[in-house]
């Protein structure tokens, strides 16, 4: 924008020695910058990456508190007293059937001053902390998440990324049972609202994970309008672009848990499923001639920064070539980029020997039962640990990709599985 003023306006970096209006000094800027957006897009990365790791473990520390709620000496949270009778009343109030907007007169009124110090409190902000579970105790991590680093701006999490709900993670402010009746009274009204938005829907696990195998389009989440029933079908088929078409047809939600669990039940009965899972995780993991060349890597790297350096002091002081500088970031980009991949490839096996463990001990428990006869209950959590991807195909297939390194195929999704009764409920007496 200051080169274009008339007369264009100079920059001068009296460190780097660059004037912005040199045709070299364009060139080393754009080196100098390319540099720092990468350093701070890696650390930016990175922080995010072990913020996951720690919600999955669920020992995940809140940065900021929320209203209600205090930082003590070892940064947890703990209940602000006079805030907490707050939110209480909320509560208490939503509960016994007045509406946010009323509560937000009423708060107003009393002159009770909002979570950010302002006099007057609107329904929107409401409606956020009625429905954030951090107040019965839970604390789900990644419900926002930054779409741009470099400008800082959040968006909605509506699947694009896992979420993690750490339960009892901190004292809670009401009850559980008082805050699941309100996300009731918070639902009902919203499906009853002409022209609201819909409540993205609770089957998480299943979001940005399956694909259809015909088109390779997402598989999106459709709600009938007869019945409410939940439906997983191609985003193509269901002519969310007018210019393709897909014939593939939408299954029920019920039926993709339904096998899903008939899966679990079959990997529990193989005997060799362990070890077959075990060679898979084994030959995905890095072995020692990539680590050895990785050390090499990194070698040439620093070799490399020590070859920028001299460039571009030389170039301070004498003038330097500004392709020279180019090609050898070039170079140190690249080889960053394998260092990258090679620490996240690492760093999943470890994960996925944890989560094989886990699971392992989980399929054990699994009930036992007939697919063709009951259903058991849906195990969201094994599912949003052990599975990567799923691939949907015509005839009620589901490929899905394991976390560990291997395929299962999940079969049966034709069959009326909303129809099982579920196990160990009596069947209904015909009249």
């Amino acid at each position: 924008m200051l080169k274009a003023l008339k007369p264009p306006v100079e920059v001068v970096f009296q460190k780097e020695n660059i004037r912005t209006l040199d045709e070299d000094g364009e060139v080393m800027l754009t080196v100098y910058s390319g540099l720092a957006q990468e350093e701070s897009r890696s650390l930016a990365e990175s922080v995010a990456w072990g913020k996951r790791r720690l919600a999955e473990r669920g020992q995940f520390k809140t940065k900021y508190a929320r209203y209600g709620y205090d930082y003590d000496e070892d940064e947890n949270l703990v209940i602000n007293p006079e805030q907490a009778e707050v939110i209480r009343r909320i509560y208490r109030e939503l509960l016994a059937g007045k509406t946010t907007n009323q509560i937000c007169i009423e708060l107003t009124e009393d002159g009770i001053e909002t979570a950010r110090g302002r006099k007057k409190w609107h329904s929107t902000s409401m409606d956020s902390m009625i429905t954030n579970p951090i107040y019965c105790g839970d604390f789900v991590y990644q419900r926002y998440y930054v779409t741009d680093t470099l400008a800082g701006k959040q968006a909605e999490n509506r699947g694009e990324l896992p979420q993690y709900t750490i339960r009892d993670h901190h004292p809670a402010i009401v009850s559980r049972a008082d805050w699941e009746a309100a996300q009731q009274i918070m639902n009902n009204r919203s499906e009853n609202r002409r022209g609201s938005k819909k409540r993205p829907h609770d089957r998480q696990e299943f979001f940005n994970i399956f694909h259809c195998s015909e088109c390779g389009a997402p598989v999106i989440h459709v709600r009938s309008s007869r019945g409410g029933v939940h439906y997983w079908r191609c985003r193509t088929a269901e002519k969310k672009y007018v210019e393709e078409t897909c014939e593939v047809r939408g299954f029920r939600e019920i039926s993709i848990e339904h096998t899903f669990m008939a899966l679990l039940q079959e990997m529990k009965k193989d005997e060799g499923i362990k070890d077959e899972i075990r060679q898979a995780l084994k030959d995905h993991a890095p072995d020692d001639n990539e680590r050895n060349r990785i050390e090499q890597v990194k070698e040439e790297m620093q070799q490399l920064y020590y070859q920028l350096y001299d460039t571009v002091e030389e170039g301070e002081k004498h003038g330097g070539d500004p392709n020279q500088i180019k090609a050898i970031t070039d170079q140190i980009v690249e080889l960053q980029n394998q260092i990258y991949e090679f620490e996240d490839r690492e760093q999943k096996g470890h994960e996925a020997e944890k989560d094989l463990a886990w699971f392992l001990e989980e399929l054990e428990g699994i009930q036992d039962f007939k697919p063709d006869k009951e259903q058991i209950e849906f195990r969201p959590d094994i599912f949003s640990r052990i599975v990567e991807k799923g691939v949907i195909h015509p005839d009620g297939r589901i490929v899905y990709d394991l976390k560990f390194g291997m395929q299962m195929t999940a079969t049966g999704n034709e069959k009326m599985a909303w129809r099982l009764r579920k196990k160990g409920k009596p069947r209904k007496k015909k009249k």
